[in-house]
C-alpha cells in the first residue's frame, strides 16, 4: 500500500500545477476565470467539463453531463489514461518531478510541493491525441530546456527566433525532414520558422499579423506555446494569401504542409500564386474556417488509428476535424479532400516513404481530390476504362462477377432444412480457394462465420461432414485442409442486435482482415420487426451494408422462409424473381442483396433444389453431371449409413407434368382450304406477300388470316412459290 503522506505531497503538487495536468491529461481546452474548459473526457473545445485550477479548490473536476462523475486530479489521471490507481501514482508522480510509490513502513521525507523544477512531460498515451499539432515520431536533436514556474513570462521576440535559424539549422532541419534545402531557406525568408531555445519554431499570428506566441517543439513529443496562457492560437498560413491563391490546403500539422509544398515546388518563383496552406495547428484548434472565404479548399486530414475513436462521436480527431472544416465553411466554398493512401499516416509520411514526383503529387493532391460526396460519381469514360473481364474487385464466382468486395449473397430457406451445414460448406470451400459445385473462388478467402443458433458440437459435426464423404475427401488436398484450418473461424454472438451487432461486426472484420462474413441466421441480429421496411432498410442500408463498404468484406446471409402456402399448386409457373421473394419479412431483403440464392423442397424426401434466382446467370454453376453451366442444381442430404452430415449434388429428375388435356371447340369449324391447283392459275409469276394476301382474301374468298397463312404456307411447302427477298416467284409445273 502507498504510503499517505506520499499520496497528500503528490495530490497537492498536481492540485499546484493543476493548469500543466489539463493541458496533459484535457488537450485542446481552455481556461475561463479560475476554471479548466473542455468538451468532455476526451478534451477539445467545450464547458461541460470543469476542472478547477486555482484557489482552495484546485484540482476538483466535475463533468456536468454526469454530476456524479467528479473528483481530483489522481482520480482524472486513472480516467483519462486508462490506468489503474497504482499505474497513474507512478505516471503522475513523474509527470511533477517526484521519485516511485513509497510504501508504508519504508522512510520518507515529505518535500515542500511548491519548490521543485518541473520535469519535461512524458509522451502521450497512444490512444489519446497531443495537445497540439503533431504526432511525429521522428527523432531529433532537441535542447535540454526545463521549465521553471517561477521564471516570469518574458516577451516575444520574433526575430531573435528568426536569428537562431541559422545555415546549421537549416541543413539540419533539411535532412531530418527530408526537404530540399532550397525549401526550408524558402521558408525562413518567409518568416515562417525559426528557433526558440534550440529547438524549432513557429509564429502565431494576431489579427493585425504581429507575432503574439510562439510555437515550439518541447520535449521529446510535445509542443508548447510561449508565452503561456496567451490566448488561443491562430492557425499558420504559409505561401500566397488564401484569397489570392489557386489552390488552398487545409492541413492540422505543419509537417504536412511542408511535405506537400516541398514536393509541389512552392518556393519556385513559377509557382508564385499557385498555392496556400493553412495550418489549423491540430485537431482541435481553428476549424472553425467561415471567414475564410475562397472559391475552393483541398482538406488534407491525417490517417488516425481506429483506436483513436471517440467513444462518444464514433470519430476519430481526423475525423472529427474534417467535419468540423467541412461545416464550418464560407458559403460559396467548395471541398475536397486528399485521402492519403491508408497504409500512410499522414501526408508527411506519404511523401517522405513513396517515390513521388511533384506531377505525381499534383495529380493525386491537387487534380484529384474529390468531394466525399462526389467520391462514387464516375465518367463514362471511367466506367469504359473499368477491367470487367478481370475486376480485381469480383471475389465470389469472379469469371462472371457474381458477388463482388462489399457484396451480400441471401440465401433462404426453411427453418430445419440445413442452411447452416450448407453454408459451412461453402465457407470451407472459400477459405481454400477451390469451387464449390463450379462457383470459383478468387483467392483463398478469410472468413468468420457468425451464428447464433448452432452450439460448438453442432458446428464440429457440421465441419467434419463436409470431409465425410468420398467427393470432398478426394477433393480436399492436404494443402486445402491446411488452408481451411488457417482461414475459416467461427463466433457464437447472442446478444448483439441492430447497430450494436454491425459496430461490433466492423471492428472484429477489421481486426481480423475477413474477406467473408456469414451471419446465421438474419432474424437473430436483426432485432425488431423484418416484415417492416423501414426495419429492413435501416438494418441493411444504414447499419450492415456501410459496413460492408468500408471493410471491402462479402456477407453470406442465411434467412428463413415464411409459412408454405396452403395451396400445393400456389407456386406453379413462378419464375425465378418470383421466388426470390419467399424469405420472411420486407421485399427490401431482396431488393438489397446483390444475389439470392433459394433452398426448395422436391417430392423425393432428403432432396432439394437449389436455385439462384438473382443473379443466377453470373454464377458459373457446373452440373457434376453433364458438366454444363446451371443456374440450378438438385442437392441432397447425406443418406443413412454415409459418414457425417453433407449435402451433394444429385442427379434428381424430377416427374414429368401430365401433358394438360385439349379444350374441345364449339364454335364455327372452318372449312378446308381448296387445292392450290385450284387457284395457281390466278397467280402472277411475282408477287409480294402483301399482294398475295390480298389476292387470296379478295380473289380466291379466304376469310381469316389463319386461312390465307395457311394458304401461302401450302403453296411454299409444296415448292410453288419460291419465296425471296422481294417476295414470292411462281414455279409452274411443267
Amino acid at each position: 500500500m502507498i504510503q499517505k503522506q506520499y499520496l497528500n505531497d503528490l495530490t497537492e503538487r498536481l492540485n499546484s500545477h493543476a493548469l500543466d495536468v489539463c493541458t496533459r491529461l484535457l488537450p485542446g481546452g481552455r481556461v475561463k476565470g479560475n476554471s479548466y474548459h473542455c468538451d468532455d473526457i476526451n478534451g477539445g473545445k467545450g464547458d461541460s467539463f470543469q476542472v478547477v485550477i486555482t484557489g482552495e479548490k484546485a484540482g476538483v473536476f466535475l463533468d456536468r453531463a454526469h454530476p456524479d462523475d467528479k473528483g481530483n486530479l489522481l482520480k482524472l489521471w486513472e480516467k483519462t489514461q486508462g490506468l489503474g490507481f497504482k499505474a497513474a501514482v507512478e505516471e503522475a508522480a513523474s509527470f511533477v518531478g517526484m521519485g516511485l510509490p513509497v510504501e508504508e513502513g519504508s522512510d520518507y521525507t515529505p518535500t515542500n510541493p511548491r519548490k521543485f523544477t518541473f520535469k519535461e512531460p512524458k509522451a502521450k498515451a497512444e490512444n489519446r491525441p497531443d495537445p497540439v499539432a503533431d504526432d511525429d515520431d521522428d527523432p531529433m536533436p532537441l535542447a535540454n530546456h526545463s521549465r521553471d514556474e517561477t521564471t516570469p513570462v518574458v516577451s516575444v521576440n520574433w526575430d531573435e527566433c528568426l536569428a537562431a535559424f541559422t545555415p546549421e539549422k537549416a541543413k539540419e532541419l533539411a535532412k531530418w525532414r527530408g526537404y530540399s534545402l532550397n525549401f526550408v531557406n524558402w521558408l525562413h525568408e518567409q518568416e515562417m520558422i525559426g528557433v526558440y531555445k534550440g529547438s524549432f519554431a513557429f509564429p502565431v499570428h494576431d489579427a493585425s499579423g504581429k507575432v503574439v506566441r510562439i510555437h515550439y517543439r518541447f520535449g521529446e513529443k510535445g509542443w508548447a506555446y510561449h508565452p503561456k496562457g496567451g490566448g488561443d492560437s491562430s492557425p499558420l498560413v504559409i505561401g500566397t494569401d488564401p484569397q489570392h491563391a489557386s489552390n488552398v490546403l487545409i492541413l492540422e500539422s505543419q509537417w504536412d504542409a511542408f511535405a506537400l509544398l516541398d514536393k509541389l515546388e512552392a518556393d519556385k518563383d513559377d509557382n508564385a500564386g499557385i498555392y496556400c496552406a493553412y495550418i489549423t495547428r491540430g485537431a482541435s484548434s481553428n476549424t472553425d474556417i467561415s471567414k475564410l472565404k475562397v472559391a475552393k479548399i483541398i482538406v488534407c486530414p491525417q490517417n488516425d488509428p481506429e483506436s483513436k475513436k471517440s467513444k462518444t462521436t464514433g470519430l476519430t480527431p481526423a475525423e472529427d476535424w474534417s467535419k468540423k472544416i467541412q461545416e464550418s465553411r464560407a458559403k460559396g466554398t467548395t471541398y475536397a479532400v486528399f485521402e492519403t493512401p491508408a497504409e500512410y499516416e499522414d501526408a508527411n509520411d506519404w511523401t517522405r516513404s513513396a517515390k513521388l514526383s511533384k506531377n505525381k503529387v499534383f495529380d493525386l493532391v491537387i487534380a484529384g481530390s474529390r468531394n466525399p460526396l462526389l467520391k462514387s460519381v464516375k465518367s463514362i469514360r471511367e466506367l469504359l476504362d473499368y477491367p470487367i473481364k478481370d475486376d480485381p474487385n469480383a471475389m465470389i464466382g469472379h469469371e462472371k462477377r457474381f458477388v463482388s468486395r462489399g457484396g451480400s449473397w441471401l440465401v433462404i430457406g426453411p427453418s430445419g432444412v440445413g442452411k447452416s451445414t450448407l453454408a459451412t460448406s461453402i465457407c470451407m470451400h472459400a477459405a481454400a480457394g477451390i469451387p464449390w459445385n463450379g462457383i470459383t473462388f478468387r483467392k483463398k478467402m478469410k472468413v468468420l462465420v457468425v451464428q447464433a443458433e448452432n452450439d460448438e458440437g453442432d458446428l464440429a459435426e457440421m465441419a467434419r461432414g463436409v470431409f465425410g464423404n468420398k467427393v470432398n475427401r478426394a477433393l480436399f488436398t492436404k494443402q486445402n485442409i491446411i488452408d481451411i484450418g488457417t482461414n475459416l473461424l467461427f463466433q457464437q454472438v447472442s446478444d448483439k442486435t441492430g447497430s450494436d451487432f454491425t459496430k461490433w461486426l466492423e471492428e472484429i472484420i477489421r481486426e481480423l482482415a475477413i474477406d467473408i462474413v456469414c451471419v446465421d441466421p438474419l432474424l437473430s441480429y436483426v432485432g425488431d420487426d423484418i416484415s417492416q421496411q423501414k426495419v429492413a432498410s435501416t438494418f441493411l442500408r444504414n447499419n450492415l451494408g456501410p459496413v460492408l463498404q468500408r471493410t471491402g468484406a462479402i456477407s453470406i446471409i442465411l434467412h428463413h422462409t415464411g409459412k408454405p402456402p396452403k395451396d400445393a399448386g400456389a407456386m406453379k409457373g413462378w419464375t425465378d424473381a418470383d421466388f426470390s421473394y419467399i424469405g420472411l419479412g420486407s421485399s427490401e431483403l431482396v431488393n438489397w442483396a446483390r444475389a439470392v440464392s433459394v433452398i426448395l423442397g422436391t417430392e423425393e424426401e432428403g432432396t432439394f433444389l437449389f436455385k439462384n434466382a438473382k443473379r443466377g446467370n453470373r454464377t458459373g454453376m457446373l452440373s457434376d453431371f453433364d458438366g454444363q453451366f446451371t443456374k440450378n442444381i438438385y442437392i441432397r442430404h447425406s443418406k443413412v449409413g454415409e459418414e457425417g452430415i453433407f449435402w451433394t449434388q444429385t442427379d434428381y429428375l424430377p416427374p414429368e407434368a401430365p401433358e394438360p388435356k385439349k379444350k374441345e371447340s364449339y364454335g364455327k369449324k372452318t372449312a378446308p382450304i381448296q387445292d392450290p391447283a385450284d387457284y395457281l392459275h390466278l397467280i402472277p409469276n411475282c408477287i409480294t406477300r402483301t399482294d398475295l394476301a390480298t389476292l387470296l382474301r379478295e380473289t380466291v374468298k379466304l376469310k381469316s388470316g389463319p386461312e390465307i397463312k395457311a394458304a401461302i404456307s401450302a403453296l411454299t411447302m409444296g415448292r410453288l412459290l419460291i419465296q425471296d427477298p422481294d417476295g414470292f416467284t411462281l414455279r409452274k409445273p411443267s
